[in-house]
């Protein structure tokens, strides 16, 4: 965690915040009265742990650091012994060693941890093209409000999602001009204007001040 490059500033406590509840939108419906939770609870508990930590510590990271720490990070879950191999200091830093193993998983011939979403009822990771309907341009809306799917787009869409119906935070971060304003103005439209949810729409920029918020 210490190598990666945050654009947004990110403290350890709230990285793994980020991490519960994100795990927590995995497990919400076991959690309810007379809910049944299925015999193969813990091996896709695991699975979610490890796909709420890809998000919550390497979806804050920038992406010329992202791509090292998908390495790291299966490497991690494959029980292979990264303190030695990354030269990994623990004692420094106060944090005991720890017995190296493989965490029992379905990534199966993964390569790329943010390229797959992990479906729990069914236990399998899916890559997130699978997760949306095929894509029809619709036949009223504006050039301007058009959003093509992207396996970007596809999969902040469904980590915003899952964070927003289970009462979570949201903030997206990126460059100017990359489609974000569009894209949760589309969301908020589509999924967050009926007789549950309503949202209110404000607009910022550089010359906004503070006395106008």
């Amino acid at each position: 965690m210490y190598n990666l490059k945050f654009p947004q500033p990110a403290g350890a406590n709230n990285i793994v915040y980020n991490l519960l509840k994100i795990f927590d939108t995995f497990v919400v419906d076991w959690c309810q009265e007379g809910a049944t939770v299925p015999t193969d609870a813990e091996e896709k508990i695991i699975n979610a742990i490890i796909f709420s930590a890809t998000w919550a510590v390497g979806g804050m990271a920038d992406e010329h650091t992202r791509a090292a720490f998908n390495v790291f990070f299966l490497e991690l879950v494959n029980g292979e012994d990264v303190i030695d191999k990354y030269k990994i200091d623990l004692v420094n830093v106060n944090l005991p060693a720890h017995e190296i193993r493989k965490l029992p998983n379905r990534l199966g011939d993964c390569k790329n941890l943010f390229d797959w979403f992990f479906e729990r009822d069914s236990c399998q990771w899916i890559t997130w093209g699978k997760t949306v309907n095929p894509f029809e341009i619709p036949v009223v809306s504006p050039y301007s409000e058009m959003i093509v799917p992207t396996v970007d787009s596809i999969r902040i869409k469904g980590v915003f999602n899952r964070v927003l119906q289970n009462n979570c935070h949201c903030l997206i971060i990126g460059p100017t001009g990359t489609g974000k304003s569009i894209m949760v103005n589309q969301e908020l439209r589509e999924r967050y204007n009926d007789d549950d949810y309503t949202f209110v729409s404000m607009a910022f920029s550089a010359q906004t001040t503070a006395n106008q918020t």
